[in-house]
């Protein structure tokens, strides 16, 4: 049996066409594997940055909540030296009158004690430096705050161990 030549060209055109559409499926499917690798190569950047971030808030600001920490620092890119109500958390048997007064001339207000003098709360303008030092203050067991913004404080919001 002998092929007719229209007949021959018609199969090599859908043979040609079939191999044109599996490239294509292929280069397209590669497109997707790179712009996934891509996005996976991004969030795994963020991902990273945040880990080294987590350790850096371990080593250098330990007792304080790293949400406050997160908070912070979005707050300083509009605002500097937000208003927070902290609660510092302290070990029992320490000088309130000496903290209260250490507190009253290092931000001007007024701290209130609660739990037997281990549970500070003031609302003042708060910056990194000042958390580094409340923290590296030897008696102080955690630190944890709330944006207060414009409004007074409402008071303690955390217990020692939450």
């Amino acid at each position: 049996m002998r092929l007719s030549s229209d007949y021959v060209a018609v199969a090599l055109l859908a043979v040609s066409r079939r191999a044109t559409m599996i490239l294509l499926a292929k280069a397209y499917f590669n497109i997707i594997l790179v712009s996934l690798y891509h996005k996976l190569s991004a969030v795994s950047e963020v991902l990273k940055k945040f880990d080294e971030l987590e350790n850096a808030m371990k080593i250098h600001l330990g007792k304080v909540d790293p949400p406050l920490i997160v908070d912070l620092i979005l707050r300083q890119r509009k605002e500097k030296n937000p208003i927070y109500t902290l609660e510092v958390f302290i070990k029992a048997g320490q000088d309130t009158n000496e903290i209260r007064n250490r507190i009253i001339k290092e931000t001007g207000m007024v701290p209130v004690f609660y739990d037997e003098g281990t549970h500070i709360v003031v609302a003042h303008r708060v910056n990194f430096d000042m958390l580094k030092m409340i923290n590296d203050i030897e008696f102080v067991d955690r630190i944890r705050g709330t944006y207060a913004g414009v409004q007074a404080s409402i008071g303690p919001v955390y217990e020692k161990d939450d």
